[in-house]
């Protein structure tokens, strides 16, 4: 392999969030050449997102992260103290990183067309003027295969089907022409047709634009037909790396073999189906209380809880609910809750429990925002070796 464009050593994460420090990362290690596309793989809740928005520089002030050596085409990317450098990464996000970000409905601006949304990266990381802006867009709607350009650059996300707004998801990411480009389960929410399209159109722009993929999934089998090199996570770690084209008969690590044996094959029955042994390690269990939650009544369980349960108060997307990764017992706590005190015609019971847990929302709330406020301790940097 040539030298690396990005190298990542011993990178640490947690988060401070209301129930303390939770550890999200440990010690990740990777690395990736310039025009290589590595995979990076594991069950849900393994670390795979974060750590993407980790290499992006797109956590937030309650991340607290540290590494040995963080480096992009060998510009240092971290302080004195081994601490991500925010200033490096303003000057890499967008012009030399590009993100694919897992909903890209979500993630497009919903009041701007993706015209106006294109134009904008245009001008801000490459210095177009307004006219040549609109022309390269326009050439960037063409260049994802999105039909009728004319129409798409005056549309918004919510008009555009679900294959499209990936396709417009890339022309953001690709048009400050990066030379990394980070997917975060590109074909999440896609049919199996247009998932092969999405994925063909993003190497066929890799390999035209020499870029390096950093593509995160959880399906085994599309990191192995898509990528040069997968790497796998579990718990919060890297726990093996090797080349694609080994992984059935070269994995050494048990967890990539059991997740082998847990992948579907067509020759299989259902009962032949094996899931893997244990679970992930619950790494804090969050209480996240809200108005909607509470007037429905559902316990919503968060596939990213750590993001959220950093998020300041307020943020979009907190929901009523006891949440936790690898396992969730607000799914069942609640609906429980709930459904036995209606059934049983205690109406009374059902108000007073309203009352507690929005009594429990503002104690909560109050408890994030003063935890929130208190500086957190930075975590020590690896020693070399």
């Amino acid at each position: 392999m040539s030298a690396p464009l990005l190298e990542v050593d011993a990178l640490s994460l947690r988060f401070h969030g209301a129930q303390g420090a939770v550890h999200v990362l440990d010690r990740v290690g990777l690395a990736l050449a310039a025009g290589e596309t590595l995979g990076l793989v594991g069950e849900s809740g393994s670390g795979k997102s974060v750590t993407a928005l980790a290499l992006a520089g797109l956590l937030d002030g309650q991340a607290d992260a540290a590494a040995r050596r963080l480096r992009f085409q060998g510009l240092d990317l971290l302080d004195g103290g081994g601490r991500p450098a925010r200033a490096a990464w303003d000057t890499l996000r967008g012009r030399r990183i590009g993100f694919v970000f897992q909903s890209p409905r979500r993630a497009l601006h919903p009041l701007r067309t993706i015209g106006d949304q294109l134009q904008q990266v245009l001008r801000l990381h490459r210095g177009l003027s307004a006219r040549a802006a609109r022309q390269a867009a326009l050439e960037w709607i063409e260049r994802v295969g999105l039909p009728e350009p004319e129409r798409r650059l005056r549309a918004f996300a919510h008009q555009l089907s679900g294959g499209q707004c990936q396709r417009a998801m890339i022309a953001l990411a690709l048009a400050g022409e990066p030379e990394l480009l980070i997917a975060d389960e590109p074909t999440t929410g896609l049919d199996v047709v247009t998932q092969a399209r999405v994925l063909d159109l993003l190497a066929g722009l890799a390999r035209e634009r020499g870029l390096a993929t950093l593509l995160i999934t959880h399906d085994l089998a599309l990191a192995a037909q898509r990528c040069d090199r997968i790497a796998v996570m579990h718990a919060g770690q890297v726990v093996e790396t090797l080349p694609s084209r080994h992984l059935r008969e070269g994995a050494a690590h048990p967890y990539t073999r059991q997740l082998l044996r847990a992948t579907p094959q067509s020759a299989h029955t259902l009962d032949a189906l094996r899931g893997v042994d244990g679970r992930l390690p619950d790494l804090a269990l969050v209480l996240c209380l809200g108005a909607t939650g509470f007037l429905t009544g559902v316990i919503t369980p968060s596939r990213d809880m750590l993001v959220r349960a950093a998020a300041p108060p307020g943020a979009e997307g907190r929901a009523f609910g006891i949440v936790s990764t690898g396992f969730n017992i607000g799914g069942a706590v609640g609906p429980m809750l709930f459904g036995w005190l209606l059934d049983r015609g205690h109406f009374s019971g059902v108000f007073w429990a309203a009352v507690v847990f929005m009594a429990l929302t503002v104690m909560l709330t109050l408890l994030q925002e003063h935890r929130a406020a208190r500086a957190p301790r930075p975590l020590s940097r690896p020693a070399a070796g």
